[in-house]
């Protein structure tokens, strides 16, 4: 009989019932927030995110980059860095 753990999420704090076998690696998703988890300790158990769903940040990061590139193109052109 498998063990079941009681997981909490470390990005959107619900818990939820977990009844796989983990170890040191072990993968899958919250089934909430649907963020990818992994384990990086077994005790205690210690999740970690593989990578973020969280799409409001990535744009908020794309529309700092764009508005940094607007910024120095015109310092590029100044200095006859024409991109």
């Amino acid at each position: 009989m498998k063990a079941i753990k009681r997981i909490e999420c470390p990005t959107c704090g619900e818990t939820f019932q977990l009844d796989k076998r983990l170890s040191k690696g072990s993968q899958f998703l919250c089934p909430y927030c649907e963020e990818l988890l992994e384990v990086i300790r077994l005790k205690p158990i210690t999740l970690g995110c593989v990578y973020s769903t969280d799409f409001a940040k990535f744009e908020e990061l794309e529309k700092a980059a764009n508005v940094w590139q607007k910024r120095i193109s015109p310092l590029n052109n100044v200095h006859g860095n024409n991109q």
